[in-house]
């Protein structure tokens, strides 16, 4: 882990407790080690930092549009905090082998966008196609993630964010698919961002009890060990993640 980046994510735990009543559902959902992606709702600038914050067990890396890396000084700390340029205009065969290079090759955990921008009102928008021929590229496990109350902290249309206010981070089971039923839909990549997002919008119902930040760390402690077949083997694994077609 980078300075810059840990020097970050402690502080952001110290301020998000301070300021914001702020809570974590199932962190322990995400893998430990090995490639992954978390596709998440977007509603404010906050999202990656909160997200990232929120992830206990490793740094999170996000995408970011390659034109935020030339503005002078702003560049430069996104690029410490781990954000990864991703161009846009589309998703053609080289974007689709940098994005599989960055998760798969790289054994990182990347967060993304499948709304591809910040909500206007609120509420979850539909996925971008792009994102579901990405991550079909990858083929790495898929975590849903809800963030909720960034929207009310820090809109899209207010310059400065407010300093109060309740902020949840909920991390789903990994998304389960199949080729065959993708390329039943006749778009497999659309049908794949489609349910993508109905998971996330899933995590609105959870009814669990929210984790803080020492109950996270003790879920992870708590996880099964390698081989014991629980769901942390099968996220670090990816076999919950899809379904080879025959």
């Amino acid at each position: 882990v980078n300075t810059v980046y840990a020097i970050t994510w402690y502080a952001g735990q110290l301020a998000f407790k301070l300021w914001f009543r702020w809570h974590v559902y199932n962190v322990e959902r995400v893998p430990l080690t090995g490639p992954v992606i978390l596709a998440s709702n977007h509603a404010s600038f906050a999202d990656p930092i909160l997200i990232g914050c929120a992830v206990t067990s490793r740094p999170l890396f996000f995408m970011a549009k390659e034109e935020l890396f030339r503005v002078p000084v702003f560049g430069f700390v996104i690029r410490l905090v781990n954000a990864l340029p991703i161009r846009r205009g589309g998703v053609n065969r080289r974007a689709l082998e940098e994005f599989a290079g960055l998760t798969r090759d790289g054994s990182r955990a990347l967060l993304v966008f499948p709304e591809g921008t910040r909500t206007t009102d609120g509420s979850l928008g539909p996925a971008k196609r792009g994102v579901g021929a990405l991550c079909r590229a990858a083929r790495v496990p898929i975590i849903p993630t809800l963030i909720l109350g960034t929207y009310e902290l820090w809109p899209r249309w207010r310059l400065f964010p407010r300093w109060r206010g309740r902020i949840e981070v909920r991390f789903g089971a990994p998304v389960q698919w199949s080729d065959d039923e993708l390329n039943a839909s006749g778009d497999p990549s659309g049908a794949l961002a489609t349910l993508i997002m109905k998971r996330i919008s899933d995590l609105h119902a959870t009814d669990e009890p929210p984790l803080g930040f020492r109950e996270g760390y003790r879920a992870i402690l708590r996880r099964p060990t390698a081989g014991a077949g629980g769901p942390a083997d099968e996220a670090r694994d990816g076999r919950s993640t899809y379904v080879e077609s025959r």
